[in-house]
């Protein structure tokens, strides 16, 4: 049964428009309800990462359920991750930092975004992916049916919604970062490892991706290979990304100086950092740190 409702809710999601509108739609839920639901398909024609500058800006005040219909992948949400198996979604929560690491030519997931009051978020799916039951599956593929029909603004939309979130609120059957036994896909076990060690060691200058792969057991090639398929980009660019997402995160906070936040965020040099910073954002670290003290952070429709 629970095949027939994911090749059904596959078969919709086909449907969907493949490439994401410029700006989130608006919230418009009741107290209590999701609002500005956006759904969209994630596979090897419309993929979950974008490139470039892009995959910094996977940061904004809506909440991403993610469903995987096809191929194990990792979510990765600030400095942790975990696996998402298929048959198994994960919500991740508004002003996380946040990427995918999945088989960009062979994979099907499926995105939900959308806006919850603060009060009423779910309690227990922080840094978990969790199993889809058969009830889960036909709340979403209800859910695609009336979208498809009506739009996000649609009242129903809202309440399949909100009746999907508390059932995997109340779901058991979970993979919690830091606790959960190793993915089946060895390219995701490499990959969970290569980004913890990247992470704890983001403030080193002198990291570099060939002693990357020597402490991992691996070539630099094959390295390579690993990044390009499951993520789209080289270590190095990886690596550089996760510097300035550091950099964002420590400059929105206000409380370092710009010397300070280059050093913790691995950069050799303030003024490396500066250029690599204005080359990914388009501005100076300091125009970025008085345009979040004023509450002007970009927010962006990718996810």
């Amino acid at each position: 049964m629970e095949k027939a409702l994911e090749n059904r809710i596959r078969e919709l999601a086909l449907r969907l428009e493949s490439r994401p509108p410029v700006q989130f739609p608006p919230s418009d839920g009741l107290p209590g309800e999701p609002g500005g639901v956006l759904i969209q398909r994630r596979c090897a024609d419309v993929k979950i990462n974008p490139g470039g500058s892009e995959r910094l800006k996977l940061f904004h005040k809506r909440f991403v359920l993610t469903a995987a219909l096809k191929q194990e992948g990792l979510v990765c949400v600030n400095d942790l991750a975990f696996p998402i198996a298929p048959g198994y979604a994960s919500l991740v929560y508004p002003f996380q930092y946040h990427h995918y690491v999945v088989d960009q030519s062979d994979f099907f997931w499926l995105v939900i975004s959308f806006e919850l009051e603060r009060m009423f978020y779910p309690e227990t799916l922080y840094h978990c992916s969790v199993q889809l039951t058969e009830t889960s599956w036909r709340l979403l593929a209800r859910m695609l049916e009336i979208y498809l029909g009506h739009g996000g603004g649609e009242p129903r939309v809202r309440r399949y919604l909100n009746c999907l979130l508390a059932e995997l609120d109340a779901e058991p059957r979970r993979i919690d970062a830091g606790t959960h036994a190793l993915a089946s896909d060895r390219r995701v076990r490499l990959f969970e490892e290569i980004n913890g060690y990247i992470c704890l060691h983001l403030a080193d200058s002198g990291l570099s991706v060939e002693e990357i792969a020597r402490r991992h057991g691996v070539s630099r090639s094959y390295l390579y290979t690993v990044f390009e398929t499951m993520l789209g980009c080289h270590p190095a660019e990886y690596i550089r990304q996760l510097r300035l997402r550091q950099a964002c995160r420590l400059l929105k906070s206000g409380r370092w100086l710009l010397s300070e936040v280059a050093a913790e965020s691995g950069f050799s040099s303030l003024s490396v950092f500066s250029r690599s910073f204005r080359r990914m954002t388009g501005v100076s670290p300091s125009e970025y740190m008085r345009s979040a003290a004023a509450g002007q952070a970009e927010e962006t429709a990718s996810f």
